[in-house]
């Protein structure tokens, strides 16, 4: 079944794009015109917008109107532009979403402030929609937490390389992708729930965005080291150059440790914090030698299973194919099969 059928989340995709540009026409840009047409360039830009497409199954989840949900996913999504703005920054990466980085083809300072002004424009959609105020601060609780728990991710990632972790052991790569990348799809379906009265339903929603979250993040350490060139849109072995510790890594490090071979486990964390720009055909070889593509496709796809079990038995019909679609998304980038259980049902595809 379509993801999209009568392109009715397209339709609902343009409408949180549009309430994010209109937010630019609500401020005063004539003293920094070059400020403004940056940032609507970086919005329109575009992106998978999987966190709005997340929160739309989500109030179709639990009753909602998708109209109602269109503010808070736009205010999601102009705080992940702002993040991934300056993730780029502190990573030093070239490329976002097929086109050059932005601080690379402004400027580090531009970058970082479009990425401030990104982020604070994220609080104002909220604050003048037509929800009640009780629903206004709640949702900005939810964003609140989430932007603190974002930053407390991408601290861990770049703690890795600033010597914060003496040993690979001792790296919270589960708390790093929980917050890092998990955080703002966690607000998403909280979100959703929210704007549909689903009280009891927050946490359980935001517990399933995390995860998902999670899933995302570890097909993309999976595509890093073993897709195809520009898979991610991006050159490959962008997160080996940066001296990151990804979940392909992890297992190659556990399986040399369970193997006795502390040399080889010692000669991979050296090279990684030299950052090689070039030559990882012998990290490669090692690899292959514990299979550890396959020991990272297993966990993926056993990981996109479990998503399903996150959520109650009796969600009306349809809905669970739209999340499961959600999950399919981001499973055909990695082109990892997966045993998918109808909610409630226990069916197979």
């Amino acid at each position: 079944m379509s993801i999209d059928p009568g392109g009715r989340a397209s339709r609902y995709v343009a409408a949180v794009e549009q309430t994010m540009l209109a937010e630019l026409c609500k401020w005063r840009w004539d003293s920094v015109p070059q400020l403004r047409r940056i940032v609507e360039t970086q919005i329109r830009h575009g992106g998978k917008r999987l966190r709005p497409r997340l929160a739309l199954a989500f109030t179709d989840l639990y009753g909602g109107v998708s109209d109602d949900v269109v503010v808070p996913a736009a205010s999601i999504e102009l705080y992940h532009l702002a993040s991934v703005i300056l993730d780029d920054v502190q990573d030093n990466s070239a490329v976002r979403r097929g086109k050059p980085a932005l601080h690379t083809s402004a400027s580090t300072s531009i970058a970082i402030n479009v990425s401030a002004v990104t982020r604070s424009l994220s609080y104002h959609p909220i604050h003048r929609s037509t929800l009640s105020h009780d629903l206004k601060l709640r949702l900005h609780q939810e964003l609140d937490v989430a932007a603190t728990q974002l930053v407390l991710g991408q601290s861990i990632d770049i703690g890795w390389n600033g010597g914060w972790y003496a040993a690979p052991a001792g790296f919270p790569y589960r708390d790093m992708v929980r917050w890092k990348t998990g955080a703002l799809f966690g607000c998403a379906a909280a979100m959703a729930a929210l704007v549909c009265g689903a009280d009891d339903a927050v946490d359980t929603a935001r517990e399933f965005g995390v995860s998902f979250g999670s899933l995302f993040q570890g097909v993309d350490d999976y595509l890093d080291t073993f897709g195809e060139d520009q898979a991610l849109r991006r050159p490959r072995f962008e997160d080996l150059r940066g001296g990151k510790l990804t979940a392909p890594l992890i297992c190659l490090l556990e399986a040399l440790t369970a193997a006795g071979r502390t040399g080889d486990a010692e000669r991979v964390t050296g090279r990684l914090a030299e950052g090689t720009a070039a030559g990882w055909g012998w990290l490669l070889d090692l690899m292959a030698r514990y299979d550890i593509a396959e020991v990272v496709r297993a966990d993926i796809s056993r990981q996109a299973t479990e998503l399903c079990r996150l959520l109650p038995s009796d969600i009306p019909h349809g809905t669970e194919t739209s999340l499961t679609d959600l999950i399919d998304t981001v499973m055909t980038r990695a082109g990892i099969e997966w045993r998918a259980v109808a909610v409630g049902a226990g069916a197979t595809r």
